[in-house]
């Protein structure tokens, strides 16, 4: 377990990333909260030393115990939760688990899985995951370059990234990927990124039935956060806090950390934090 501390300044706050992102992909963002919080981040387990390959127990209630376990472990809980996707969702399954756990959740761009998907993955076998876009797309991408510059290079001409800013992609080049003999290869191995993707939770029922303040942000409707379900979140539970910024898509948090610090600020404020 690997835990990212910065320097304690305010209330307790943990942060929790997406699949398939190094917890260091949220520097630039991480900074600008630890300015006003005593922030805490948890690396996904995929990212810990020596953590091997996904098995079945892994998934993402399992992360939210995790990171339960990281909070428990500092002596906290009732501390405020900032997520990103399936991070997001995690804190979500934490808190179910644990209600002690968060005082309040600011879930950016949870992916709200839909229940009949998350039904159909429990029974498809598992080489049906190829014809899943982003199984298949983590399944498929590249692992290993040469050096960083070379693992750049094939990342700038991917239009999912066309919105970083050059402060991502220094945190990019900084955490995407460790040393692997004479190349690099990805801090978050595509095996897990994959195995997470086909081992979703429906978490849109556990949010409603949270007893703490809840806000939720999101970009421009996308895969994993589509505009059926940001009605029906609202429709649910017209008294969560919702925000958004079409500006950007679903790695809203990594593209643009000044925004998103922005929006997390007015979800805290209107939360009473």
């Amino acid at each position: 377990m690997q835990i990212w501390t910065w320097p304690d300044n305010g209330d307790p706050a943990w942060f929790y990333g997406g699949n398939g992102f190094p917890l260091g992909f949220y520097e630039p963002l991480m900074a600008q909260l630890s300015s006003r919080m005593a922030l805490c981040g948890l690396h996904n387990r995929a990212c810990w030393p020596g953590a091997g390959g996904p098995t079945g127990r892994d998934g993402w209630a399992r992360y939210g115990a995790d990171l339960a376990q990281a909070i428990r472990g500092q002596g906290q809980g009732a501390v405020l939760g900032i997520g990103h996707s399936q991070g997001a969702c995690s804190m979500v399954l934490a808190q179910k688990a644990d209600p002690g756990l968060f005082r309040a959740l600011v879930l950016i761009e949870p992916a709200i899985v839909s229940p009949h998907l998350v039904r159909l993955s429990r029974v498809l076998p598992k080489w049906a995951g190829r014809y899943v876009k982003p199984v298949r797309a983590a399944r498929d991408r590249r692992d290993r370059w040469d050096n960083v510059a070379a693992y750049l290079a094939d990342l700038q001409a991917h239009p999912a990234y066309r919105r970083f800013d050059e402060l991502a992609w220094q945190a990019v080049a900084a955490h995407g990927v460790v040393p692997d003999g004479a190349g690099v290869r990805l801090a978050f191995p595509k095996a897990w990124e994959a195995h997470n993707f086909f081992h979703g939770e429906a978490v849109l029922a556990d949010i409603e039935t949270l007893d703490i303040p809840v806000a939720v942000i999101r970009g421009r409707a996308s895969y994993f956060f589509p505009d059926p379900l940001w009605h029906e979140l609202q429709r649910l539970r017209p008294d969560i806090v919702t925000l958004e910024d079409a500006r950007f898509g679903h790695l809203l948090p990594i593209e643009a950390a000044g925004v998103s610090a922005a929006l997390v600020d007015e979800a805290l404020a209107r939360l009473g934090f």
